[in-house]
């Protein structure tokens, strides 16, 4: 089947290697002509695909958004076409569960805070006591692939978890090994919170100054999913009464980030969306990106579709 694919951005070297060795460079362009009429586009993540730009291209079948992310795509309108929409989940995963690990540890070690300590010659001076895993009450929110790996990490090393997932069955929290709970009800009882659930026109700005009133005694913040996922105002609300005691950030809802109010030194960490930055997420990226390309174009299946379950509200 022929599937003239576009590549709208800048993929590793690897992967363009990749399509040489197995000959199927005819399929595929880096640039957009007069005469080229794709059928599949292939995206990361600077790329927006609108309703606009899903009209200019009439023979789209597809759209494989090379990462775990894919609210850059208008999912509703692709379906409204018949566009099918998926994306590589299993590429990012281990990099991005072990990065949200690193910045957890980050924070209940005060490393940030030891660490400018030391360089301003100021010797163990009102650092304040770290905790331990034992320690930890830690709610994720949205318990997929990612959300999972951390709570079943945490919960071998003696932290109490638990999750907050609407489309997850009984089957599902037990095959997990998770509890679940509402996430009123998480906020109330946590000292950890961290988000790993996509971004959508319902989980966009989850994270409120509404729902920081549910927090009743002070937490630890984590993002490594979206940063649309949180509203400023809570963030900054919640550093100024105390009631968010740090933060590690490593996205955001512009990108690169503007400097913001709630950019505190000393009780915030940031990274620059590198979660996934990795030799080996890269290897997978390129791998998954090709295999879902392949079995479309020669058995019209679908691979790693997204879920359109996710536009509904998580309550």
């Amino acid at each position: 089947m022929n599937m003239k694919t576009l590549v709208l951005e800048e993929m590793p070297d690897l992967f363009w290697q990749e399509i040489k060795k197995r000959d199927i460079g005819k399929f595929f362009f880096r640039e957009l002509t007069s005469s080229l009429i794709p059928e599949i586009l292939i995206i990361r993540t600077k790329s927006k695909i609108t309703s606009e730009i899903l009209a200019g291209y009439p023979n789209l079948k597809l759209i494989i958004r090379a990462g775990s992310g894919y609210d850059n795509v208008d999912i509703q309108t692709a379906r409204e076409l018949g566009i099918r929409v998926c994306s590589t989940p299993l590429a990012n995963g281990s990099a991005a569960f072990e990065h949200t690990v690193a910045l957890i540890f980050s924070l209940i070690k005060h490393l940030n805070t030891a660490n400018n300590a030391v360089r301003n010659g100021i010797w163990k001076t009102g650092l304040p006591e770290s905790l331990e895993i034992r320690d930890l009450r830690i709610l994720i929110i949205g318990v997929g692939l990612i959300g999972t790996l951390i709570g079943r990490y945490f919960t071998a090393w003696g932290a109490q978890v638990r999750g907050v997932d609407p489309y997850l069955g009984e089957k599902d929290w037990k095959r997990k090994g998770i509890q679940n709970i509402d996430i009123k009800s998480g906020l109330a009882w946590c000292n950890t919170v961290t988000f790993h659930c996509p971004l959508t026109h319902e989980t966009s700005g989850l994270f409120s100054q509404e729902l920081l009133g549910f927090v009743p005694k002070p937490i630890w913040l984590i993002n490594t999913a979206r940063g649309g996922l949180l509203c400023d105002g809570a963030l900054i609300e919640g550093l100024k009464s105390g009631i968010i005691r740090g933060m590690a950030i490593d996205v955001y809802e512009d990108e690169p980030p503007g400097n913001k109010i709630w950019f505190d030194p000393t009780r915030v960490i940031l990274t620059p969306h590198s979660a996934s930055h990795t030799d080996a997420a890269k290897h997978r990226l390129v791998k998954e990106t090709i295999e879902v390309w392949e079995k479309f174009r020669t058995d019209g299946e679908v691979l790693h579709e997204v879920d359109y379950r996710f536009f509904n509200k998580f309550e």
